[in-house]
């Protein structure tokens, strides 16, 4: 629950207080001579009380101050995540996991290449890590114990991440 203090000077800032709390949602659950309380469904407040200092808009400022409360968090969804990994990583998580050991040199190269698109690091989805950690398993010595989900989380661990906005 938030409360905003808010002060006027004249019967008119005060209508029009009034009328600016109820566009926004806003009911006037309590009035004195001197000071209101309007309450949203949320509970948040507003508070008025006559004062011979307040701004000398007081009604731009109450208007200012629920815009900003009522505009849109950013999301998720502005987001976008992008992993990537260049090939000496992948190669040294191969040879501290003793991975791709049954695998040939035009396999391992072929392996290499699914780090790129069109020449530039390519995005690692999870789909396009399961493809990797799949041909990494077809072509190790695994312990029998040893998920395609260890070896998806051990690439996605290596992986430089990067956020941008959409």
């Amino acid at each position: 629950m938030k409360k905003i203090n808010m002060n006027y000077t004249t019967n008119e800032q005060l209508w029009s207080i009034e009328d600016l709390a109820a566009n926004h949602g806003y009911t006037k659950t309590n009035d004195c001579y001197w000071a209101q309380i309007f309450e949203n469904e949320n509970g948040d407040q507003i508070i008025t009380s006559r004062e011979d200092t307040a701004s000398a808009d007081p009604v731009a400022d109450l208007a200012a101050l629920l815009d900003e409360a009522e505009a849109p968090a950013e999301t998720a969804e502005q987001y976008t995540e992008i992993r990537t990994m260049d090939v000496f990583t992948l190669r040294g998580i191969c040879i501290k996991n003793h991975w791709y050991t049954r695998g040939t040199c035009d396999q391992y190269g072929k392996l290499f290449d699914r780090l790129l698109q069109d020449g530039h690091p390519a995005n690692l989805t999870t789909a396009k890590l399961a493809e990797i950690a799949a041909d990494i398993m077809a072509h190790s010595d695994m312990e029998p114990d040893y998920e395609m989900e260890d070896v998806m989380f051990t690439l996605a661990a290596d992986c430089i991440t990067h956020f941008s906005r959409r």
